[in-house]
């Protein structure tokens, strides 16, 4: 009897050594966006304009979520707030990879291993209002959010 009490306090110990493991790794994973499960790959802008001064506090914009298909050669993004959107002029290597340009070819958004770019070349578009726009980790995008962090 004391083996099969031995073996079942063993089995606990195993079991709640790797449920701390899960509780402490679970909001590392989320907060990095490390969860490989997911088909898309989610961006975080904050807007940081001129008009909030020099200095002035970052703003949170909504995340994109944006999912690529190497099959059919176009990405699917989906702001928070708003209905999906394919994008169809695009060169897809994986979800990780990939390049899509507007329908004025004025510029292109584009993903290079997972790194996030929006790209304007068309100067008559304003500049100023895209070069504002940055895109952040996930950790900072909520510290910007509830207010410790500003900078963008």
């Amino acid at each position: 009897m004391d083996s099969v009490g031995g073996t079942m306090r063993r089995n606990n110990k195993v079991i709640g050594f790797a449920m701390t493991l899960l509780l402490l790794a679970a909001p590392s994973l989320w907060l990095f966006d490390l969860i490989p499960i997911f088909p898309g790959i989610t961006v975080y802008p904050v807007y940081c304009g001129k008009d909030l001064g020099d200095h002035g506090p970052c703003i949170n914009l909504p995340p994109i979520t944006y999912q690529a298909s190497t099959d059919r050669q176009e990405v699917e993004y989906r702001p928070d707030t708003g209905a999906p959107t394919t994008l169809t002029d695009c060169t897809v290597h994986d979800r990780r990879n990939w390049e899509c340009w507007y329908k004025n070819r004025s510029g292109r958004l584009s993903m290079t291993d997972s790194e996030f770019r929006d790209e304007i070349r068309n100067a008559a578009l304003n500049q100023d209002v895209f070069d504002s726009v940055r895109y952040v980790p996930k950790w900072k995008w909520w510290a910007v959010k509830i207010g410790i962090h500003t900078d963008g």
